[in-house]
């Protein structure tokens, strides 16, 4: 299994019809939210070489937006910063993190092969969340795990977390590396950070 796909890990238009109200939208399932996600990935990754890193984050970062609650993401990566924090630091870093995630999903899906992306199952967790198992095949047909999971947020079901092989947390290692930069070099120091990896992930 290749080191690329091992570090690669962020709707679907349901309409029900009513005999006295006209087509109106459903809510998508924790499942369909993740699926459409795929969806633009899976033809990001196809069309790699054709977009380019620019084009592949224009194409991204949208979903991304749409479908991981950035802002929750943001404040359990600085941890207990976050409350230091004046709100137009929090809304710019919450900006810089969603660009730096929509680069390096732009930067790790750079050639295809024949890979497929499936979802497979969702899973409720104890405390209500639900947990979206999918599996990433690799050009020779072996699966890697990606779960994610999942939260509503204002009727919308967003990604929160993201378990590689089911066990390896990306929230909890972002955290560490955020509110270790943020202890050396406090919040300038972590946006300008931010700012040169998205610029080596588009290089």
């Amino acid at each position: 299994m290749s080191q690329y796909l091992r570090s690669a890990l962020a709707a679907l238009a349901l309409f029900a019809l009513t005999p006295s109200a006209p087509a109106a939208a459903a809510e998508a399932t924790p499942s369909e939210e993740i699926q459409s996600y795929y969806d633009v990935l899976y033809d990001v990754w196809r069309r790699a070489d054709e977009l380019g890193f620019a084009g592949r984050f224009e194409r991204l970062e949208p979903v991304i937006r749409r479908t991981f609650n950035m802002g929750f993401i943001t404040q359990f990566s600085v941890g207990r910063y976050w409350a230091g924090l004046s709100g137009e630091q929090q809304t710019t870093l919450i900006e810089a993190v969603t660009r730096l995630n929509a680069a390096t999903y732009a930067s790790r899906f750079d050639s295809f092969s024949g890979e497929s992306l499936i979802v497979l199952d969702e899973k409720e967790t104890k405390r209500g969340d639900i947990l979206v198992l999918t599996h990433i095949i690799d050009s020779e047909g072996e699966p890697v795990e990606i779960n994610y999971l999942m939260r509503k947020q204002d009727e919308t079901w967003q990604v929160v977390d993201v378990h590689l092989d089911g066990v390896i947390s990306e929230l909890a290692t972002r955290r560490s590396e955020y509110t270790s930069v943020l202890k050396r070099e406090g919040f300038d120091g972590l946006l300008v950070a931010i700012d040169k990896i998205i610029a080596a992930l588009g290089e």
